[in-house]
C-alpha cells in the first residue's frame, strides 16, 4: 500500500491510499459523511486487488485529512 497526501481546494491536504495492482484499471472510493477511507477496507483487501488499482481518500475533515474550522464556509471548495 502506498499512502500520501494530495492538495485539495483551499490548500487542504487530503489523505489517500493507493493499493492493488499499479497497472490495473483504477477504482476511486469516496466515502460518505462521518466516515473515512477505512470504509472500503473489505474491498481493497479482497482478491480484486490482484486485478484493479484502488484509490481511497479521506474527504476534508475526515480520517487523516486536514480538519479546518472554517473548511465548509466556501461551497466552491
Amino acid at each position: 500500500m502506498r499512502s500520501g497526501t494530495v492538495r485539495g481546494g483551499g490548500c487542504v491536504d487530503l489523505h489517500a491510499d493507493d493499493t492493488g495492482t499499479a497497472n490495473g484499471a483504477p477504482i476511486l472510493f469516496v466515502h460518505g459523511y462521518s466516515q473515512s477511507r477505512l470504509s472500503w477496507r473489505n474491498q481493497v483487501e479482497s482478491d480484486l486487488a490482484e486485478v484493479f488499482r484502488f484509490v481511497s481518500i479521506d474527504n476534508r475533515g475526515h480520517g487523516l485529512s486536514d480538519k479546518l474550522e472554517d473548511a465548509y464556509g466556501d461551497s466552491r471548495l
